[in-house]
């Protein structure tokens, strides 16, 4: 129990620290923060598996998911579009991983589809504010990274089951914040609207959270 309460305050330490150079533009303190946030985070959802006695099934797989999104976010720290790219692409191979993790557990050709269709309406409609100025510069670049984010959710939708409605549900939260966050940061570089870090940033965090306790839920075992 102490290892998991003493990554559970590391995770919230970093988090509110990353929070706060964003609110206060303090560049060398989101450095120093933000790549630590998904691996506290994930380090806290193993500890807890441990606490209670138990392990989490195909853990590389969810390892190697937070460890592309740590990549991710590090890119993802700089403006460079070489970088940039690349960061995308982490996030890109993540969301697989991630999406691989809820599918070994629980599938549904049902909800497969009823998630693939209702996301689309986030995802045509992102794709309509993106233009909303005109073909942005990289627009298949934004094209390819919005249908990850499509799939994630219908993954995740995909996973979805009555008997386990709780971890159902926060997956489905949890997706719903993911593309909200990142549809601002395509926002705020086509120039359709101006969405400042932090609430980028908090919602990013929050979307990670409910994923992470979802997935924790999907594969722990004793």
């Amino acid at each position: 129990m102490a290892a998991f309460t003493l990554s559970f305050v590391l995770f919230l330490v970093v988090s509110t620290l990353d929070l706060v150079s964003k609110a206060g533009n303090r560049r060398t303190l989101e450095v120093a923060t933000k790549p630590f946030i998904i691996p506290t985070l994930y380090l806290t959802v193993f500890m807890l598996a441990r606490s209670m006695g138990g392990v989490l099934e195909y853990s590389w797989v969810l390892i190697v998911g937070a460890l592309l999104y740590t990549a991710g976010d590090i890119f993802l720290l700089w403006k460079n579009t070489f970088l940039f790219v690349i960061g995308v692409l982490s996030f890109i191979i993540g969301h697989v991983f991630f999406i691989t993790y809820a599918l070994i557990h629980s599938f549904s050709w049902l909800y497969l589809a009823i998630g693939g269709v209702l996301f689309l309406i986030p995802f045509f409609t992102y794709l309509k504010k993106i233009t909303a100025n005109g073909r942005p510069d990289m627009f298949p670049g934004f094209v390819v990274y919005g249908l990850s984010v499509w799939a994630l959710s219908t993954g995740m939708a995909a996973s979805f089951s009555p008997d386990d409605i709780l971890r159902s549900v926060l997956a489905i939260i949890g997706v719903i914040f993911f593309g909200y966050s990142d549809s601002r940061i395509a926002y705020n570089r086509t120039g359709h609207k101006d969405t400042e870090d932090f609430i980028i940033m908090w919602t990013y965090i929050v979307a990670n959270i409910f994923i992470s306790i979802s997935m924790f839920m999907l594969g722990f075992a004793r």
